[in-house]
């Protein structure tokens, strides 16, 4: 039995991306690093939910680890971009976010100098993956169970 449809994948996504719309509209200070991780957990989730959708094994996934750039050409690569526009910006920013991510600078201290991306520009990013990709992912949500049986 499939225990991570891209449905799940999704859904999880969401919840990430509610929890750092929710510290970033608090206004709180002090609380820009959690938002930058929460936002970019989501990014990284919306799109590995289309890719599970679009037929990837989970050790597929796995091998693509923390990396957004990979998940992301992978993905456009699989036709994201049919259910969602992406524009150079929105590469950008997941490009800029992609070392401290994938590096887990946003989860544990490392001190020097980093040059984050306005976090505007994730959320957008992470607002357009959460509408574009929710049909598809809920359309593809039994592939693998299907396919598993």
């Amino acid at each position: 039995m499939d225990r991570t449809p891209s449905m799940g994948l999704w859904t999880y996504a969401w919840y990430f991306h509610k929890a750092a719309r929710v510290l970033i509209d608090s206004n709180s200070p002090h609380v820009d690093t959690p938002a930058y991780y929460l936002i970019s957990h989501s990014i990284e989730l919306f799109i590995k939910a289309f890719l599970r959708g679009s037929g990837l094994s989970i050790d597929e996934l796995k091998a693509l680890g923390h990396n957004l750039d990979k998940c992301l050409e992978k993905a456009i690569s699989l036709g994201l971009e049919s259910y969602m526009d992406i524009s150079d910006l929105d590469k950008f920013a997941v490009s800029a976010i992609n070392p401290y991510y994938q590096e887990k600078e946003l989860e544990y201290i490392k001190t020097g100098f980093k040059q984050l991306p306005k976090i505007a520009l994730l959320v957008s990013f992470a607002d357009n993956l959460l509408d574009g990709t929710r049909q598809f992912c809920r359309d593809q949500t039994r592939i693998h169970e299907e396919k598993e049986v």
